[in-house]
């Protein structure tokens, strides 16, 4: 059963990666001033979204094998209640709400002006989603070996 409840975690969270990723694609046309910055972003969801595919790939491989993922204690980690799954979704959410274009002008503009102090907040969603991807990494590679 623990194996249904990680799979269907991971899959939550890569969906809230693609959506994230739209918003941020958005987020650049809109805001010229983000342009630059919104490639890396990009990048960073694509490779957690990546890493993330492979970690689902691997919880449905063994259990479709039949083996019970209870023994992989280090893999159910990341779902425990503020585990890493848990910490990715809230940053990526976060990370959502930062890089949603605003509708209207007005609300263009001002976000146009904030973007200093957004691209910073961003910035630090963007290093704890990277501090996840790593640990979501180690978690692939140590069930591969």
């Amino acid at each position: 059963m623990a194996e249904i409840g990680l799979a269907a975690s991971i899959i939550a969270v890569i969906q809230i990666a693609t959506s994230v990723a739209k918003h941020a694609h958005e987020y650049g046309q809109s805001i010229k001033n983000a342009t630059q910055d919104m490639p890396n972003v990009l990048d960073q969801l694509k490779d957690i979204e990546s890493i993330l595919v492979k970690l689902k790939d691997l919880v449905d491989r063994e259990t479709k094998a039949g083996k019970p993922l209870d023994s992989w204690a280090a893999l159910l980690s990341l779902n425990e209640p503020n585990g890493a799954l848990e910490q990715c979704r809230i940053a990526m959410t976060a990370l959502c709400a930062e890089l949603t274009p605003a509708k209207g002008y007005t609300a263009k503009i001002r976000q146009y002006a904030r973007w200093p102090s957004t691209k910073k907040k961003v910035e630090k969603r963007l290093e704890k989603i990277k501090s996840l991807k790593n640990v979501f990494l180690e978690h692939v590679l140590v069930e591969h070996m």
